[in-house]
């Protein structure tokens, strides 16, 4: 017969897709599962529970909420497909008292009519990848008692969570959970100290055995026993993580260097604003400019923005062009393609304001 051992494929995962084709992630038996039982204590978890996936299942988070479902000995239940309208209906019907989601899918419940049955459903902790801007609104306005915000990805597995009951740090995501080890590191691949931003590289049980049928990427993504995650941040004197932007999202404007991520979260803030997106578009004088893209609720203007923007940005912070569109192109995650609003541009073509 077939003798298999930890360290043979079990699972296969894909990506999102935020920056192109989605990539097939393989796990071995030794990893798969291990992410899971980090939860049961981080969002205090019983048998009792029933868990509420509503990203697709090939995604770590939805894979993610059967593996700590299959811990807790709770249930753990998935929508055919997300849609926001839907959303509070398949709450109750369900019974959820844990939802396992992202926090761009949570912007966009925010963006919709209040709802009687927010108030009025079992549920009482979110885990929301990316949520820690929004944090204070989703449980204000849903009633939760926790939102826990989480760094992780499908190819890294859990990396840190913010534990129950902590005082919170605005803009964290938490510390490591047990047995997984963070470093920031710089171009060079030299450890940062606190409070440098550089890339997050993880080493961990749980991360990706190998990008599936991709010898490059894997290599590019593996060093020494750590995985090299793309993504930009710094932890404070206690080991806690913020996350400042992906590293190819940082926009390069006049010798600074600017997170399209904080652009985004402000722009959120205002309150005609549903959705946005904001990327560097080539200059050749500044190197990169930004770009904002913009759905919004109600009717507003690029100027009413740009003067929002300046009272909470730096001058080189507040984008210089602005579009308005009726929707962003996303991925199956509910994240947004910035790759093709890259893509759209037209070699050539001179930027509009």
């Amino acid at each position: 017969g077939v003798v298999l051992g930890p360290g043979d494929a079990s699972t296969l995962l894909y990506t999102s897709g935020t920056t192109g084709t989605p990539k097939g992630v393989l796990f071995s038996h030794g990893s798969t599962g291990v992410g899971g039982r980090h939860f049961i204590e981080a969002l205090g978890l019983t048998p009792d529970d029933v868990l509420l996936a509503v990203t697709p299942l090939f995604h770590g988070n939805a894979w993610g909420a059967v593996q700590t479902a299959l811990h807790a000995g709770g249930t753990v239940a998935f929508p055919q497909a997300f849609h926001a309208s839907e959303f509070w209906p398949l709450v109750h019907r369900t019974g959820a008292t844990v939802l396992y989601t992202l926090g761009t899918i949570l912007a966009m419940l925010l963006t919709r009519a209040p709802s009687a049955l927010e108030q009025t459903s079992r549920l009482r902790v979110i885990l929301g990848l990316g949520a820690a801007p929004i944090r204070d609104q989703v449980m204000r306005r849903f009633g939760v008692a926790h939102v826990a915000e989480c760094f992780g990805s499908t190819d890294a597995g859990v990396v840190t969570i913010t534990p129950l009951g902590a005082a919170w740090r605005p803009g964290s995501c938490g510390p490591p959970v047990p047995g997984v080890e963070l470093r920031i590191l710089d171009d060079e691949g030299r450890a940062l100290p606190p409070r440098r931003a550089g890339e997050i590289a993880v080493r961990s049980p749980a991360r990706l055995s190998a990008y599936f049928r991709d010898p490059e990427a894997t290599a590019a993504a593996l060093r020494d026993g750590w995985f090299l995650t793309g993504d930009l941040g710094f932890v404070d004197e206690d080991g806690w993580l913020y996350f400042v932007d992906r590293k190819r999202d940082v926009i390069r404007r006049g010798g600074e260097n600017v997170s399209s991520v904080l652009i985004e979260k402000t722009l959120r803030e205002h309150p005609r604003v549903a959705e946005v997106a904001v990327i560097g578009l080539p200059d050749p004088v500044l190197g990169q400019e930004i770009k904002a893209f913009v759905v919004a609720k109600e009717p507003v203007t690029a100027e009413e923005l740009r003067a929002f923007a300046a009272e909470r940005l730096a001058k080189f912070q507040v984008p210089r062009l602005w579009e308005f569109r009726a929707s962003l192109p996303k991925t199956a995650t509910q994240r947004v393609e910035k790759y093709k609003l890259r893509d759209e541009l037209e070699p050539g073509k001179p930027p509009l304001g």
